[in-house]
């Protein structure tokens, strides 16, 4: 309860990747238990969290290099990490793209991604 707080006072602040790195998964699961309105209020409480989270992840990645993401990275989940490195490798590849570096323009790894998750949603 004292996490949930925290997240919503203020969810990217909250260093979650120290806390747990599964830690949205673990949520979702604890609330598989409890089906009840504690169970939807966590789930609503995660979706709030990750979403305020991802807006600082797509900022991080697009305006940072990656001499500075060290200390970041540790503050995220396992989840958020692959989110924050595959856009890293999109924004490097969207440069190189722009300086006419790459002839090939391939699908980026955060697509992949998505197109996983919501073949694994239905």
């Amino acid at each position: 309860q004292k996490e949930l707080s925290k997240l919503k006072a203020g969810a990217a602040a909250v260093p979650l990747g120290q806390r747990h790195p599964y830690f949205y998964d673990l949520g979702i699961e604890v609330a598989k238990m409890d089906a009840d309105q504690a169970g939807q209020e966590l789930v609503d409480r995660l979706s709030a969290a990750f979403r305020e989270r991802y807006k600082v992840i797509l900022d991080r990645f697009q305006n940072t290099d990656d001499r500075n993401s060290a200390k970041f990275l540790q503050t995220l989940t396992i989840s958020e990490q692959k989110i924050y490195l595959a856009g890293q490798q999109a924004a490097r590849h969207h440069q190189k793209w722009l300086k006419r570096k790459l002839e090939i323009i391939e699908e980026a790894a955060i697509v992949g991604l998505a197109k996983r998750t919501r073949t694994h949603a239905i």
